[in-house]
């Protein structure tokens, strides 16, 4: 397979994975609810084959803030040839309205290829300093965006616990915080659906299928661009297998 194909590929797959990757939550009302830690396992796919697998934790550190970590790791095809593996972290406390991201870490390798973006927080300022591409910059943090890491935890908290049924998320990703447009809507089956609004003339399309009956858990995403899809699947969660 050409070179072009493999890189391709390989650039959607960091795109679904730092957009929509699913957490629990628990069910006490309002968006300052605490969360419930826990450990799953994801397969990803592309058209249908598998490519990677994603191990994510959530657990509550002694200083009272969230970790979220993530490992994946390419099991087959492109992903598994080109040794694709990415590992991210992220600490935020959600004590107000404005969850607040700490500190922020991902590292990826595929091939001969590294990628690193970093960022820090200590709430004390109201600039967000970090490197992207091994070069500093800053960031307002008027917004108090998330990273694109976490997005999936916020996007749950909106549409399951406030009621929401449209919202927009700042998110701070690759130096830049850009404003993500979403709607929610439950489905027949009850689960609820939240998709992401791009501009009218662009291909894409993301969708995440949150389960309010097992602690508004994400079992199912989907990234379409042209004519590829992604999809992650929930696997296990909390070492027990999950039905989808």
């Amino acid at each position: 397979m050409p070179f072009n194909s493999i890189k391709i590929n390989l650039r959607v797959l960091p795109v679904l994975l730092t957009c929509f990757l699913g957490l629990s939550l628990s069910h006490t009302a309002g968006a300052n609810s605490s969360l419930k830690p826990f450990q799953a396992t994801y397969h990803i796919y592309k058209d249908g084959k598998i490519m990677a697998e994603q191990k994510t934790t959530l657990k509550k550190s002694p200083e009272g803030l969230y970790i979220l970590s993530d490992e994946t790791t390419g099991t087959h095809g492109l992903a598994s040839f080109t040794g694709f593996e990415r590992s991210e972290t992220s600490r935020f406390s959600t004590n107000n309205s404005h969850w607040s991201v700490y500190q922020h870490n991902m590292i990826q390798k595929v091939a001969f290829s590294k990628r690193q973006f970093n960022f820090s927080n200590n709430q004390q300022q109201t600039q967000i300093q970090g490197t992207h591409k091994k070069k500093p910059f800053t960031a307002s943090n008027k917004e108090h965006p998330v990273s694109s890491h976490m997005l999936a935890v916020r996007l749950s908290a909106l549409a399951c616990l406030d009621d929401q049924t449209a919202f927009t998320v700042p998110v701070l990703k690759s130096k830049k915080i850009s404003r993500y447009h979403f709607t929610a809507e439950t489905l027949d089956n009850k689960l609820i659906k939240v998709s992401r609004e791009y501009p009218k003339q662009s291909t894409r399309q993301s969708h995440i299928w949150f389960d309010p009956e097992q602690n508004c858990l994400a079992i199912k995403t989907s990234y379409t661009d042209d004519d590829s899809l992604i999809e992650t699947k929930i696997h296990t969660f909390n070492s027990k297998p999950v039905a989808h």
